[in-house]
């Protein structure tokens, strides 16, 4: 994999984009970067360069996006401030840094299983020593406690060891660097130690330490495993192949971003349009879910606009284009996403805030208490063991496991109430909420159409036996409406119309009021409908509703008992947003709210100090639900949805809401006892380190009780019922 060092300014272009406005942007993969602290850091460098607009880190993906005005020689002079800074960057591919993301967890997983195999070992063979072995016999424990833990730790101890490698390579201090040196400064004295035949080692508090701090960094990347880029994945709806038409009428499969525009496409039934334009023919049934989040299919009439992302419900129609490739609405869905995930990733951990001034406090206490104790004459053999102890019992476990453990603690309690919590960054924000906005369809609603009123059973049961051939979300619902039924045979769909059928003699029509031959009153009721004909009979209107949730009401008291505000921000008409809204018991709505104006509302909300929960299941909620401090989503919600959400709820269940927060505040509660968990073992145990009382042995264990203080609290937030969940 080529590094940005090495990039040719040729080899730049090829991932070049430039905007519209003029900006220019580059992608890049970032190698190394573990916290906010390296976020801040490798920023801060690429910002401080003249000419550059904004660079901004993604930590989940570790994705850069750098973005500027001018010559590529101000990339040119980002990147090699970012190299400076002691980072690399490659162009960024999502399906490399897949790979590379698995690789690092596998190689932890290695890691942790071999400084564990040792441990377990090693104590063993310390509790001969600890049991009074003398002479040749403690002596011969000594030198295999060595043969195994040096080795051990040699190969455990790498992701440290290479970090505090770079980090001092590059002068900054994080804590990886006191971390190595506690360790093999331990490892040195006792193997020091175990050749000129003293006493004591410290083989066990070594390979103890770095198994817990291993638990820590594995946990973490567990956590940051389960976030996704969405933005990929909805870009991914565009790189398809269209069917293009020639002047001649001849059809030629073309890449969605390379057609010509103005061209003819031919958007055949069942297909995702990959292009944005006008509609050539009569009309289409077309499901514009991936933008508006409406779960029905709208007729599109000639000249109207039809969009990349869009499924043809109906019969094939042409299609000429107006815009490809990052010229899409689509593509500009996909912006706002991705814009919104880097926002959202700006938060930083509590233990990442402590952890900054860790690393010169520790160093400053291990080298004054080695200082002190040479100038008390106590001894070079003494003040190595003071300082080694000091550092050992500052070491960052119990604050490293504080959240971790916390949040794995509660995935395993939302897992058993149907719940899924993809992103650690969300649970301060979980526990502070104080707004939630719902999407209606697949949120409020199921999402699924229902019949609920027109014709006869017989009727019903006819035109079950039409729709059948057909996978119109309309059709489906009278399919489905009663008992299984057989499909009439020669069933004829009507291009953006209907079905027609013969059945007896008699002439079937099941459609549109135009197929039907009905004309509409201008005062008729804006429901879902179809129409049904059988021979010369009356027509007979079917009509549809999307059913609340059961729960939906009982959701919105539960949540106002918490003291949170619930609004309705949809993309559906105003008028059936209005009626939901009241049917639940929420005053503040809005409908026909596109996927940019859900963004303008979630900022506004922001800048006036509201923490908000955004809940949808739609394409075009994925903006949202990354930009929200919160995003939820529904299992059976698209997958993009999914992908942006913090949150996943796998039970059709919005009692799952309030506890959800019911949850995070107890996670909150957790995390802070974790952090003072820890700062009162280091207030106690320092001193007594400094002093001599604690030896690097005991500081191991002292440091291994306070972790296991630490993770005995946090499974403590997987107790209890499931509060309606």
């Amino acid at each position: 994999m080529t590094t940005a060092t090495a990039l040719e300014q040729d080899v730049l272009k090829t991932y070049l984009h430039t905007d519209t406005d003029g900006v220019q942007r580059l992608q890049f993969m970032v190698e190394g970067v573990h916290c906010a602290a390296c976020m801040a850091r490798i920023e801060g460098a690429m910002n401080h360069v003249d000419g550059v607009d904004q660079a901004r880190l993604n930590l989940s993906t570790k994705r850069l996006t750098l973005t500027w005005k001018g010559p590529l020689a101000i990339a040119e002079q980002a990147i090699t401030a970012a190299n400076k800074a002691g980072y690399g960057l490659t162009p960024y591919d999502p399906a490399s840094l897949e790979r590379k993301a698995d690789a690092d967890e596998r190689f932890l997983l290695k890691c942790l299983a071999v400084a564990g195999f040792a441990s377990m070992n090693v104590m063993l063979l310390s509790v001969s020593l600890w049991s009074g072995a003398e002479g040749e016999t403690r002596t011969l424990f000594q030198w295999i406690s060595a043969l195994i833990v040096l080795p051990a730790l040699a190969y455990a101890g790498r992701p440290y060891f290479y970090a505090a490698y770079k980090g001092i390579k590059h002068k900054r201090l994080g804590m990886e660097v006191p971390i190595s040196v506690a360790l093999v400064l331990t490892s040195a004295i006792s193997l020091y130690d175990t050749i000129a035949g003293y006493g004591e080692t410290y083989f066990e508090s070594a390979i103890m330490l770095l198994f817990f701090l291993l638990i820590g960094r594995y946990l973490e990347a567990r956590v940051k495993g389960k976030s996704r880029n969405a933005a990929e994945h909805l870009l991914g709806l565009q790189h398809t192949f269209v069917a293009v038409q020639g002047k001649d009428g001849k059809v030629t499969l073309m890449q969605s971003a390379e057609v010509p525009l103005g061209s003819i496409v031919l958007w055949r039934q069942g297909e995702r349009l990959g292009v944005d334009g006008v509609l050539e023919s009569e009309s289409a049934s077309v499901d514009t879910s991936v933008l508006t989040g409406e779960s029905l299919p709208r007729s599109v009439r000639q000249n109207e606009a039809v969009q990349a992302g869009l499924v043809n419900r109906g019969a094939s129609v042409t299609v000429k284009t107006t815009a490809v490739g990052q010229g899409t609405v689509l593509a500009e869905l996909a912006r706002l996403v991705d814009n919104a995930t880097t926002v959202k990733n700006a938060y930083t951990r509590l233990a990442d805030r402590i952890s900054r001034s860790y690393a010169p406090l520790v160093h400053t206490l291990a080298l004054g208490t080695f200082t002190v104790c040479m100038l008390l004459g106590i001894g070079g053999h003494e003040s190595v063991l003071r300082a080694a102890a000091v550092l050992i019992v500052t070491c960052p476990c119990a604050l490293a496991l504080a959240v971790p453990t916390v949040q794995v603690a509660l995935m395993g309690r939302m897992l058993r109430s149907g719940i899924i919590l993809k992103s650690g960054e969300a649970l301060e924000k979980l526990a502070t909420i104080t707004h939630v906005i719902l999407d209606k369809t697949g949120t409020l609603t199921l999402g699924k159409p229902r019949l609920v009123d027109g014709g006869s059973e017989a009727q019903r049961k006819l035109a079950a036996r039409m729709a059948i051939h057909s996978q119109h979300p309309l059709s489906v619902a009278i399919a489905h409406h009663g008992e299984v039924v057989t499909p009439l045979p020669d069933v004829e769909e009507v291009a953006g119309k209907g079905l027609k059928a013969v059945y007896k003699g008699e002439t079937l029509l099941l459609g549109s009021a135009k197929l039907c031959g009905v004309k509409e009153p201008k005062d008729m009721p804006d429901v879902p409908r179809v129409w049904f004909v059988q021979g010369d009979k009356a027509p007979v209107m079917f009509v549809f509703d999307d059913p609340l949730r059961a729960d939906a009401a009982a959701a919105v008291e539960a949540l106002r008992r918490l003291d949170i505000n619930v609004q309705v921000l949809s993309g559906d008409r105003a008028e059936t947003v209005q009626k939901v809204s009241a049917e639940v018991g929420i005053h503040g709505f809005e409908g026909e709210a596109t996927p940019q104006r859900k963004q303008e509302v979630l900022a506004t909300m922001a800048r006036q100090g509201c923490v908000t929960m955004m809940v949808g299941d739609g394409l075009n909620d994925a903006p949202s639900l990354a930009l929200a401090p919160v995003g939820v989503s529904f299992g059976q919600a698209s997958d993009l949805a999914k992908l942006s959400a913090d949150v996943i709820l796998q039970r059709e269940n919005l009692m799952a809401l309030p506890l959800l927060v019911q949850l995070a505040q107890k996670a909150k509660r957790a995390v802070w006892q974790n952090v003072y968990i820890s700062l009162a073992y280091n207030v106690v145990t320092i001193p007594l380190a400094m002093m001599g009382y604690i030896t690097p042995m005991y500081a191991a264990l002292a440091m291994s009780a306070s972790s296991l203080m630490v993770v005995t609290n946090a499974a403590l937030v997987g107790r209890g019922k499931d509060m309606g969940a």
